[in-house]
């Protein structure tokens, strides 16, 4: 489980991961994806680890179907 220090030190590299993020990639790649990146550390202190919630299983088997 993640104490607040952790959810904390998220929230802080996620902070600098998107001010350096238009010099790192260019404005143009700056969309909403990468801002909801701001919310992250709020998403786990209300429903715990990534793990708990992550759709990536269930949106690779949904990308391969497409084909």
């Amino acid at each position: 489980a993640l104490n607040e220090q952790d959810i904390e030190a998220v929230d802080k590299l996620c902070y600098n991961f998107l001010i350096q993020f238009p010099d790192l990639y260019g404005e143009r790649h700056n969309v909403q994806v990468v801002h909801s990146i701001m919310h992250l550390s709020e998403s786990i202190r209300d429903f715990g680890p990534l793990t708990n919630y992550t759709t990536f299983n269930f949106e690779s088997i949904l990308g391969g179907s497409c084909y």
